[in-house]
């Protein structure tokens, strides 16, 4: 933003300063954000990699998940423990990069 350009000129700031002292930090929690949706999309992926993979031991949690359905029936217990093992990752990532999420919604650097 032109505003926090100016602001930091007139601190004495060069250009290299204001990009690594102002903008990187201000940057930091959308990247965050943009990570976590990026690994998300890419963890919850099922159609792509079983149309891709011809080996079951090349396929990814999701796909096995669907091997516990048969036409005998569903076996809920072992789904639901292998459910949650597969969502544990996920609610790691985001209690670690919380702080970071948050921040990306909450922070925009200007008051005006």
């Amino acid at each position: 933003p032109k505003d926090l350009f100016e602001a930091a000129k007139i601190d004495g700031c060069t250009r290299f300063q204001f990009y690594y002292k102002i903008l990187l930090p201000l940057s930091k929690p959308p990247m965050v954000t943009l990570g976590i949706f990026s690994f998300l999309g890419s963890w919850n992926s099922f159609v792509w990699p079983l149309i891709v993979t011809s080996d079951t031991r090349l396929r990814v949690i999701q796909v096995g998940l669907s091997y516990f359905s048969s036409e005998a029936g569903t076996k809920w217990g072992p789904l639901m423990a292998a459910s949650t093992l597969t969502i544990l990752p996920l609610v790691i990532m985001y209690f670690l990069a919380q702080r970071q999420f948050v921040e990306s919604q909450a922070m925009t650097g200007m008051k005006e």
